[in-house]
């Protein structure tokens, strides 16, 4: 009980971080709770999805919901995915233009889910999805999805105005 007063105390402070760790050994609590809004991305597995899970991970107002990418990653976790590509991207530019950045390990069990359908139950998503797919979040709009666009997809369409978080 008094580990989640504190954790709430910090909170409502501001101090999204405090009651994670204790002061004596430096370990790590189990957070009691999580009131952060989960955020679904959908093309979550290319280069700019995978670094805004990683933000997401430690953000003070936002979680990690589903993660959709291409039905190539489906099912697969998303640190498979995530060292694949890295080890790509590294193997393609050479370690002297780009090293592969580790997996964090909060997003160690993460599955990829394959449809815009899945993302249908969060109430946010931010969509870095190529732009030839971007009648998914024309569904996700239709389905009441506030869905915060980084894409190409309708970039000039004055009804979708850009948003750079």
């Amino acid at each position: 009980m008094c580990l989640r007063r504190w954790q709430q105390t910090a909170r409502l402070k501001g101090n999204f971080l405090g009651g994670r760790r204790c002061h004596a050994c430096d370990g790590d609590y189990g957070v009691v709770f999580d009131e952060r809004i989960p955020m679904g991305i959908l093309g979550g597995t290319g280069l700019v999805g995978r670094r805004l899970a990683a933000r997401l991970a430690s953000h003070p107002t936002f979680c990690l919901g589903p993660v959709a990418g291409s039905p190539a990653t489906e099912g697969q976790k998303l640190r498979e995915v995530w060292r694949l590509k890295e080890a790509a991207l590294e193997a393609h530019y050479g370690p002297a233009i780009w090293r592969a950045e580790p997996v964090p390990e909060c997003l160690s069990e993460d599955v990829v889910v394959s449809s815009a359908k899945a993302l249908a139950r969060c109430d946010y998503v931010v969509s870095a999805i190529a732009p030839e797919l971007g009648h998914f979040e024309e569904d996700l709009r239709a389905a009441g999805v506030l869905v915060f666009s980084i894409s190409p997809h309708a970039r000039d369409n004055p009804r979708n105005p850009l948003l750079i978080p």
